[in-house]
């Protein structure tokens, strides 16, 4: 008798372990192999380290834009932000675009070969060989970056391009050249239409990002933010949460690691599309609350650990 009950108690744990699994996120999560190419008329331009280095000493601002399955939605992204730049005192040789395609299984690649057909714009495309979420996307993207400063934003353009002028200047002046400015829709709320079950999940989440993010900022998923070169790449190479729930973890470094953070409100509009949806809203806001409470407590374990 005991060797059966012993039996169907092993047998339980066994059918436990993908679900115990599936509860915790990556310990050294890897990112894919990578290739960046410049898109020149429609071309594939390959560059050199040489080629980069030449570059550095003229681009001021980096634009990261992830893409995962973007062909609906792109082209107008870039149009607008071309609109955008296009204002800038800077010429326009002082910005470089990295679209960072995710392992897309659409057109996304040749709607970003098509759009430099028509314009001068230094847009280079950075090829991941598999899906592995905006988090990891962006953390290959700010490896990449040459500019003075480097924004990330979203292919969608659901922040007003024009933005990047105002934290150009706020990180430029306002802060001295050195900090992040976070975009937030925080002057929003209650403006913006969401269901009953998605108010309820953001207000859960905030209430855990409060207790587990170690950070003051009230909208830590506006997908704009701005940083100085330095502080970019040093919060992002510690990054390991690589999917929705990375703004987080990008946050709560910039708190551990002394970098300084400003929240601006931006004018910001839902665009169609997005790839919440896609995935189930629900079971996204479980993997994301997931993800920070096991964030607070690798770090304060010392499973992961702020490298400099």
């Amino acid at each position: 008798m005991p060797s059966v009950l012993i039996y169907y108690i092993s047998t339980f744990l066994l059918s436990l372990l993908p679900v115990i699994y599936s509860l915790i996120p990556p310990l050294h999560p890897v990112l894919p192999t990578s290739e960046i190419v410049k898109c020149v008329k429609g071309k594939r331009v390959r560059v050199s380290d040489n080629d980069r280095i030449e570059e550095e000493t003229n681009c001021k601002l980096s634009i990261i834009i992830p893409a995962y399955n973007e062909q609906s939605r792109l082209t107008t992204g870039l149009t607008g932000l071309l609109s955008a730049l296009s204002t800038s005192p800077l010429p326009l040789s002082s910005f470089e675009v990295i679209l960072c395609n995710d392992g897309s299984t659409d057109s996304t690649e040749s709607c970003c070969l098509n759009f430099s057909n028509s314009n001068n714009l230094n847009l280079y495309l950075l090829t991941l060989s598999e899906n592995c979420g905006k988090g990891g996307a962006l953390k290959s993207g700010f490896e990449s970056a040459i500019g003075e400063y480097i924004l990330m934003a979203d292919a969608d353009g659901a922040t007003d391009w024009n933005e990047l002028h105002k934290f150009f200047n706020i990180l430029r002046e306002d802060m001295k050249g050195r900090g992040a400015v976070i975009g937030s829709r925080a002057h929003m709320e209650g403006k913006v239409k969401r269901s009953v079950f998605r108010t309820v999940l953001m207000k859960g989440f905030h209430a855990v990002v409060r207790v587990f993010g170690r950070t003051e900022v009230k909208d830590t998923q506006c997908g704009f933010k701005m940083f100085d070169r330095e502080s970019g790449k040093k919060v992002f190479r510690n990054v390991r949460l690589l999917r929705w729930s990375f703004d987080v973890e990008v946050l709560s470094l910039c708190t551990v690691m002394g970098v300084e953070v400003k929240e601006v409100g931006v004018k910001w509009e839902e665009v169609e599309g997005s790839k919440l949806g896609e995935e189930g809203l629900g079971w996204v806001a479980v993997r994301m609350l997931r993800d920070v409470v096991f964030m607070r407590w690798a770090y304060a374990v010392g499973i992961w650990r702020v490298e400099e």
